[in-house]
């Protein structure tokens, strides 16, 4: 086991003229060493622990990095003004 590492994941979302926008609905798929995966939506009934939305466009998760290895975090969002896809990876000991 490693001592606790925090990372802050971001993405930004930017429509086709390159303006930000906040999508309708924003998925974070975080995805472990260990191979399991937690998955945060904005459609959740409750906030998804640790996903902010700081400014219009911008979302950030806050891990908590408990295991030795590779993280990714791949970001999804989709709205009126477009769809976006993003990945984030990491790596831990």
């Amino acid at each position: 086991m490693i001592a606790p590492t925090t990372y802050v994941s971001t993405c930004t979302f930017k429509d086709a003229d390159g303006a930000l926008f906040d999508p309708t609905t924003v998925t974070a798929s975080l995805y472990r060493p260990d191979k399991t995966t937690v998955v945060y939506t904005t459609l959740d009934v409750h906030p998804p622990v640790g996903v902010t939305n700081p400014s219009t466009g911008v979302f950030k998760l806050k891990v908590d990095c408990t295991q030795s290895g590779g993280y990714f975090v791949t970001w999804s969002g989709s709205g009126a003004s477009g769809v976006a896809t993003t990945l984030t990876s990491w790596t831990v000991g």
